[in-house]
């Protein structure tokens, strides 16, 4: 989205004299500052209809004793100019980048509270008393509509993806990173990662797609792009999660640094430099490489990423009942149940009963009924969404390529293997469709051996891919075969399968698992294999 540069301006003000005064002083600001004639609302109804036209405003001139109707008069208070505020601050579709709140009535207006939402949702909110001084505010905002206007994004397409665009509100969100950040002029990004999702013109706070990329900020003076960086936009609901792992991460991964934040009503973004100091590339994209040289790296590779969340923090041994320990809670209980059971149950389910596979919520509940203590490796601190887009390589690393762990999740306290479990499921679902549609047929035998599964061959012509991805899951489950709690892991990657059939019953469409019948193969494959290597665990508390 960008405004054009010629500055659209809407007055709401009651007062025709100070209509006037303002009129005069734009027309005398005009050489400086190119202005379409103002728009005028002199009433709330009509600043109201104003602010729901599908058109720009670059900057926003708020009187906030106002009459309800045009041609009435203004009751004392200021409820009418905290009100268009809000509508103001909700205009996703066309963010204002500048709002002056000009006004005789300052004195009845909580300042601490209205100056938080006027630094929170506009680039630039000023709250300026009526009289000699206003003058000087509004040319100043007038100057920062046009440093708004004046930011550069150049952002490149989605390759072979079909993706969702930046919103308006991202872009407006992006541009107020860039004016924060000294001697830069603009970004230019790429994609990295991007979930499908409904529109966020109008979403709840806590809903919406996350978008990654990754680019630079051009720098002033002829000095050129900065490092590269990752640019994550996600619901505002999630910020302060966000937020709270890149911190507890930051702490204990040197490769991790905290960025720039912002947030809106309902988007916010997340800027964080790049890990490796390059320009890395997922570990999805790294998979698709010449099998010949990505299958001799992957075994530093998943020792990159084990150690990275070694040094989190050490796993301690607990006791917890098998069932609520493994399982993610709210899929056993109410209504995420019933959805996960109604989503098995329909269509592609039927043809999968009639060649013999497991039912996965059967076992799922079965599980879940074992309340019997069992020990486990605990950690305090996990990723918490381990999957092939949060593990950027550097393909130009020391010597060879490096892993390094990033984006963190819910970074709460797991068991052990968790993160690599998720690792497992994520790699062959998020990447399973398109030319990559044999990925789940061809890893059938990593569910019906034991952990290692040595055996288990790439089908003939695979796609580099194809190989590439089996690869992987050999090397995580070698390592999960070497550690305390191997037992557990069938059921941890059940556990992960699990989740995936929940999300596409709560968003069937425009879900990461681009394939949903392998969702319900992998959760009927993991159910049986991990019942048939820890039947103890599914004994219902038996």
């Amino acid at each position: 989205m960008s405004f054009p540069r010629k500055l659209q301006i809407l007055i709401v003000e009651d007062d025709r004299d100070v209509i006037e005064g303002y009129r005069k002083l734009l027309d005398d600001l005009r050489p400086e500052f190119p202005h379409s004639p103002p728009t005028v609302a002199v009433s709330l109804a009509a600043a109201r209809d104003a602010i729901a036209q599908p058109r720009p405003y670059h900057a926003v001139i708020l009187d906030m004793n106002l009459p309800f109707e045009s041609r009435a008069a203004a009751e004392e208070g200021v409820n009418p100019g905290e009100l268009l505020i809000d509508l103001l601050a909700a205009r996703d579709s066309y963010p204002v980048p500048v709002l002056l709140v000009v006004s005789g009535k300052l004195g009845l207006v909580e300042l601490g509270p209205v100056g938080e939402r006027l630094r929170r949702d506009f680039w630039h909110g000023e709250l300026v008393n009526k009289g000699a001084g206003q003058g000087r505010a509004i040319r100043a905002g007038l100057d920062r509509a046009l440093q708004y206007c004046d930011i550069g994004i150049h952002l490149q397409d989605g390759g072979r993806r079909y993706l969702l665009p930046l919103s308006p509100r991202e872009d407006d969100l992006l541009r107020r990173c860039v004016l924060a950040h000294d001697h830069c002029l603009g970004v230019d990004l790429e994609w990295w990662a991007a979930e499908e999702g409904p529109t966020v013109n109008h979403p709840d706070p806590n809903a919406g797609p996350t978008k990654v990329l990754m680019g630079t900020f051009l720098l002033d003076d002829g000095v050129g792009p900065s490092g590269p960086h990752f640019f994550k936009f996600e619901p505002a609901g999630n910020a302060p999660y966000t937020a709270r792992g890149v911190g507890i991460f930051a702490q204990m991964l040197p490769h991790v640094t905290r960025g720039h934040t912002g947030v809106s009503r309902h988007r916010s973004l997340l800027v964080t430099p790049s890990a490796t100091g390059n320009r890395p590339v997922s570990l999805g994209t790294f998979l698709a490489g010449d099998p010949a040289a990505v299958q001799p790296a992957l075994p530093a590779l998943v020792k990159d990423i084990v150690d990275q969340l070694d040094r989190l923090c050490q796993p301690t041994d607990q006791q917890r009942p098998a069932g609520r320990a493994i399982l993610w809670n709210p899929l056993c209980e109410g209504r995420y149940h019933s959805l996960v059971g109604q989503y098995w149950n329909a269509g592609d389910a039927r043809e999968l009963f009639k060649a013999g596979h497991a039912n996965p919520v059967e076992l799922m509940d079965r599980l879940w009924a074992n309340t019997d203590p069992i020990w486990v490796r605990e950690r305090a601190c996990t990723h918490g969404d381990l999957n092939a887009t949060n593990v950027a390589i550097d393909p130009s690393g020391d010597g060879r390529p490096r892993a390094y762990v990033i984006d963190p999740g819910g970074v709460t306290s797991e068991l052990d293997l968790r993160d690599l479990a998720y690792l497992e499921v994520t790699t062959l679902l998020f990447y399973s469709a398109g030319e990559e549609h044999r990925l789940i047929p061809a890893c059938r035998g990593y569910y019906e051996t034991d952990l290692r599964a040595e055996g288990v061959d790439p089908p003939a012509g695979a796609t580099p891919f194809i190989r590439n991805a089996m690869a992987l899951v050999r090397e995580v489950r070698r390592h999960a075969a070497g550690c305390q709690d191997a037992r557990l892991y069938p059921a941890l990657v059940f556990d992960a399968a699990l989740r995936q059939l929940f999300g596409l019953a709560v968003q069937p469409k425009r879900n990461k698992v681009l394939y949903p019948i392998h969702a319900r193969y992998l959760a009927s494959w993991a159910a049986s294999w991990a019942a048939q290597l820890a039947p103890d665990l599914f004994s219902g508390g038996r």
